[in-house]
């Protein structure tokens, strides 16, 4: 991901050092499916802060 940035910013001078993704959202037609049961609905949760 650091390095897709860094090609788009560069010619400006910017050097990306890090690169993390603080939010991941779904769509509701993929995270409905996922949520219909229990184990998928902590698999979406895990590792999120509360």
């Amino acid at each position: 991901m650091r390095e897709s940035i860094q090609q788009h910013v560069e010619v400006a001078g910017i050097v990306i050092e890090e690169a993390k993704i603080a939010h991941l959202a779904y769509a509701p037609e993929i995270a409905m499916p996922c949520c219909d049961d229990n184990s998928g609905s902590r698999s979406i949760n895990q590792g999120l802060p509360n």
